[in-house]
């Protein structure tokens, strides 16, 4: 709690450390924004919250924030890297030192909302707050994608469709996407997985048209449908179906689409930048496989998907080989042979190792 009394400074607050400093100072690394949550007794209170150097005052970064409820909890987002900011955190500096000043009504000298200025009536009212945390700057979602590392904004569709990022079934030191299909849910449900709707970079289908994804599935032969989609045109798309083989395991499973038999398969002149997958597809489709039948339903079973990739497609070998920049296949031969691609240090070369037993 920080209780303004009446005749207060326009400028008091509360200085928040361990006694004074923080323990760790900030990681403005990984990140510029800061939330906290405020209750406060009035709409459009100014808080302004100060970062500065423990041991060097004049190095610091400070933001006003106006409440917008009163007599309620709300989550406040300082954020020190906007452009208005006109002393932004330098990652040279160490900030070690958090204030926090409520009702600030002095003349403005940070960055943030105009204040109302001197005369509020709210000054002896009590001000509280909780959870400071630094929010880490989003890492830009695009292919590969691996669940347990990228913070993925995942978006069901049709109806009763859930999903979430759970826990791998066979490794619960692994996150994973994990969908479900509930009662009541469209036959085309499921989700699109980006940051928050599109991908951060478009799908490279000039490097190769085939992407894997691993797959646990609660059946054998369950339809999968991965689509791709231009985020803001939706009419640009390419989609194709393959069928689960294994049942409660994991499996990769190969979506080609520049195969023959997709029926739209990508253009390199346009943009696929959105990723959806639908889980046990059960409508028709004109696609390399068909649906099973309509009345083999899956509901309340859930699927698990990772490790979604774009599978560059493989440079033809021809002379001349150079081993650092052709992915060659080698085929040892007779006993106790061994052939591998190595990396020699001392010519700063990958060359060819032929070891004979």
């Amino acid at each position: 709690m920080c209780d303004k009394i009446a005749r207060a400074d326009c400028w008091a607050g509360v200085t928040v450390g361990s006694p004074i400093c923080l323990a760790s100072p900030i990681d403005f690394a990984s990140g510029t924004t800061i939330t906290m949550d405020v209750y406060s007794p009035v709409a459009g209170a100014p808080i302004l919250l100060k970062l500065e150097n423990c041991t060097n005052a004049t190095i610091s970064t400070e933001i006003v924030v106006l409440t917008t409820v009163t007599n309620a909890w709300e989550t406040l987002t300082f954020n020190f890297g906007t452009s208005g900011c006109a002393a932004p955190p330098n990652l040279a500096n160490t900030y070690d030192k958090l204030s926090i000043f409520p009702n600030f009504t002095c003349t403005p000298t940070a960055c943030g909302v105009p204040n109302p200025g001197v005369g509020s009536t709210f000054s002896s009212s009590a001000f509280y707050f909780d959870n400071i945390e630094l929010v880490p700057t989003p890492i830009a979602l695009e292919l590969p994608i691996v669940f347990d590392s990228q913070p993925a904004t995942l978006t069901p569709f049709g109806g009763n469709m859930s999903a979430t990022i759970g826990v791998d079934p066979t490794d619960p030191t692994n996150a994973v996407l994990c969908a479900t299909k509930l009662p009541g849910a469209d036959c085309w449900a499921g989700v699109t997985v980006g940051s928050p709707i599109c991908l951060a970079s478009p799908i490279d289908f000039a490097s190769g048209t085939t992407i894997t994804m691993d797959v646990y599935s609660p059946v054998a032969g369950a339809p999968i449908l991965l689509k791709l989609e231009n985020c803001i045109t939706p009419g640009i798309s390419t989609e194709i179906v393959v069928l689960t083989t294994v049942t409660n395991a994991w499996e990769t499973l190969t979506f080609n689409f520049g195969t023959s038999g997709c029926p739209a398969p990508p253009n390199l002149a346009n943009t696929y930048d959105k990723l959806s997958i639908f889980l046990i597809l059960l409508v028709h489709q004109q696609h390399v496989v068909y649906r099973i039948r309509c009345g083999l339903y899956f509901f309340d079973i859930s699927f698990y998907f990772d490790n979604i990739e774009l599978v560059p497609t493989p440079i033809a070998l021809e002379l001349p080989i150079v081993f650092d920049s052709q992915p060659a296949t080698l085929t040892p031969f007779g006993s106790n042979m061994s052939a591998t691609i190595e990396w020699i240090q001392q010519i700063q070369r990958t060359q060819y190792c032929v070891l004979q037993n």
